[in-house]
């Protein structure tokens, strides 16, 4: 997927969830949601969000690969369960729901 579609599926996806679970700020969790839908795409320094950081970009892809470790549930459950310990739901719900919005498309 190319990162138009990964961005506007995100925005989409944040926006018909913040009006099922009527988020009071429907601004930033539409932002988050759709951050998180684009940030899967850093662990290669050729997408848009890779070239903008080239130095972690190359150091993610070492590590883990293009669509290696970021490509999979395993991540964004991991950044979700750490929203959870600082009692910050919605806003790993946010990140979780853009995140797996990538991985889906």
């Amino acid at each position: 997927m190319m990162f138009k579609t990964h961005l506007v599926f995100g925005i989409l996806v944040g926006l018909i969830l913040s009006i099922i679970f009527e988020i009071e700020n429907q601004l930033l969790f539409v932002s988050i949601v759709a951050v998180s839908a684009i940030i899967a795409d850093i662990d290669t320094p050729l997408s848009k969000v890779g070239g903008k950081i080239p130095v972690l970009s190359w150091i993610i892809n070492f590590i883990f690969g293009h669509r290696g470790f970021l490509h999979t549930i395993y991540f964004p459950l991991i950044v979700y369960f750490i929203f959870i310990i600082f009692e910050q739901n919605i806003w790993g719900g946010a990140f979780f729901s853009g995140y797996t919005s990538h991985l889906v498309i």
